[in-house]
């Protein structure tokens, strides 16, 4: 005949307390010291306390937050805070000096635009056109006439008063 559920609780009990007890046939063999039989409600009482201890929540310390870990964690706070108040600043230093490229930037395309306008309106004062009507009309000049012009080239020699003849031509003496 298999244990009843009083023997197996009783079984348990004394595994528990470190007795040790077998089965052979249908009574139960005892060791050498006898062991006294606790009643029925004091193996229900035991089994009872075992689950209140298995499924209690552990007890906490009384103090939970001490003094040294509320100062770390408020310096710990602060640092955070620090570092983004920090990068907020950084950001707004960020967009002030890429506003202030933008209208450099803008302003140097406008001063390109300038410069080529001028550059135009240089090559248009510099041309031949403009210098031959200038100083034929402004300055009085005129085309030289033939007897004017020197035409000077590898096959003639140079005289040595070349200056002087310039001179006497140019300016009549």
């Amino acid at each position: 005949m298999a244990p009843s559920s009083y023997a197996e609780q009783y079984i348990e009990y004394l595994s528990r307390q470190g007795k040790y007890i077998s089965w052979e046939g249908t009574e139960a063999v005892k060791p050498e010291e006898t062991v006294p039989v606790p009643s029925r409600s004091a193996v229900r009482r035991e089994n009872r306390r075992e689950r209140e201890l298995m499924t209690a929540a552990p007890e906490l310390p009384q103090k939970l937050v001490t003094t040294p870990m509320l100062i770390r964690s408020a310096a710990i706070l602060i640092i955070i805070g620090a570092l983004l108040i920090a990068s907020v600043w950084m950001g707004a230093k960020a967009t002030a000096i890429k506003y202030s490229m933008n209208s450099l930037n803008k302003e140097n395309v406008q001063l390109r635009d300038e410069i080529t306008v001028l550059g135009i309106d240089i090559e248009g004062a510099v041309s031949f056109e403009s210098v031959a009507t200038y100083a034929t009309g402004n300055l009085g000049m005129v085309y030289p006439n033939k007897n004017q012009c020197f035409v000077i080239g590898e096959d003639q020699t140079v005289d040595e008063n070349l200056v002087k003849i310039i001179r006497e031509k140019a300016y009549g003496n």
